[in-house]
């Protein structure tokens, strides 16, 4: 991407647009363990909590 000359700003969003998507979803990164971002993101995801019960308010 350096040195690149973008024909129109929409050119330019595309050709951004394609590098972010290599940078986090094909390339691997050494920092992570050779993952990329989109894996190393996956597997660092944690289950979301489970809802609090409902109480009364005399019960708190």
């Amino acid at each position: 991407m350096h040195h690149h000359q973008f024909e129109t700003p929409q050119h330019a969003c595309r050709v951004i647009a394609d590098w972010i998507g290599f940078y986090n979803h094909r390339r691997p990164h050494q920092a992570l363990g050779m993952k990329t971002p989109t894996e190393a993101y996956a597997l660092a995801a944690r289950p979301l909590q489970k809802p609090l019960g409902q109480y009364m308010a005399g019960q708190i």
